[in-house]
């Protein structure tokens, strides 16, 4: 009949749960209806995208200390690598082209890094010696390695265009 409307409300929710050292009881570290977790920590810091309502426009990234009762929100955006001690995470703009940050988990001001012209960040973490590497896609090119000092100010190309490291987890 005429008037009638047929509404639907799905609601997509996601889990995050630790386990500390040996024993075997879960904690639950999910926040809000669909965070999802980018990353973690050899200090067990996560790391996590908001989305949907809570996330806003944005996007929100999310550092969860261990020991901390609820999360912090650190960025705008969506979070794709977290140092080994949980102190900083990396964190790309939704908007296009991406812009990519060095986000202190804690108190501190972020670092934009310039990647110079850039279409696509697949994703970011830490070497060893402290310096970064990020796979990211420039204008005419395949997806490649890039690898930046320990500042973020000087940018190396690891591979050639197309060449990829492959990311078997986080």
């Amino acid at each position: 009949t005429e008037g009638d409307v047929l509404v639907s409300f799905d609601r997509i929710s996601s889990r995050i749960e630790v386990v500390e050292g040996s024993d075997p009881t879960t904690i639950d570290r999910s926040w809000r209806e669909s965070a999802e977790l980018t990353a973690f920590s050899a200090s067990h810091t996560l790391l996590f995208d908001g989305a949907g309502d809570s996330g806003g426009f944005q996007g929100s990234v999310y550092a969860w200390q261990p020991n901390e009762a609820l999360p912090v929100r650190i960025a705008d955006g969506a979070g794709v690598g977290l140092s080994p001690d949980g102190k900083k995470a990396i964190v790309r703009s939704l908007q296009a082209p991406p812009k990519i940050s060095i986000v202190p988990t804690g108190a501190g001001q972020p670092q934009i890094v310039d990647l110079g012209p850039v279409e696509i960040v697949s994703w970011a973490g830490w070497l060893p010696d402290g310096r970064l590497v990020i796979q990211a896609t420039r204008p005419g090119s395949g997806p490649a390695p890039l690898v930046l000092s320990a500042d973020g100010r000087t940018t190396t190309t690891l591979l050639p265009a197309e060449v990829t490291l492959p990311v078997s987890g986080r």
